[in-house]
């Protein structure tokens, strides 16, 4: 008995320490680069999905040999993840077209100004009128 209480005495705690890898767009430090990034990883997420569902529906119309719903029903899901791609690929490229500056978000940036005071007074202009 004594040498079992002798083990737990020599016992020692370890911690272990967990690092978590987030997705580039959550350290943004930008308001402009968040939405950037995020919208990056959204496209990318909506394009692989929209694969998956290519193939799901392929897989589906090879499984439904002679029966027609089925065949009509995978033919539906290939098409509508077709038309998805489509649709993100023809935002962008649209929006490219317009103006190339508008698919690349960056921070506004803003000037100050300086407003002429006169021994602490305030300008009649600059003071909002009731």
């Amino acid at each position: 008995m004594a040498s079992a209480a002798g083990a737990w005495a020599q016992a020692t705690s370890t911690t272990a320490t967990t690092t978590i890898n987030y997705p580039s767009f959550v350290n943004s430090t930008t308001p402009g680069g968040f939405v950037g990034s995020t919208y990056t990883y959204a496209l990318g997420l909506a394009g692989t999905l929209a694969v998956i569902m290519i193939v799901y529906g392929g897989v589906k119309y090879v499984a439904s040999a002679g029966n027609t719903s089925q065949q009509a029903d995978a033919r539906d899901i290939i098409q509508n993840a077709v038309l998805g791609i489509l649709l993100l690929g023809g935002a962008y490229l649209i929006l490219n077209t317009i103006n190339p500056e508008i698919t690349k978000l960056k921070s506004p940036s803003l000037t100050p100004i300086s407003a002429p005071i006169d021994n602490g007074q305030k300008i009649p202009a600059l003071v909002p009128s009731h």
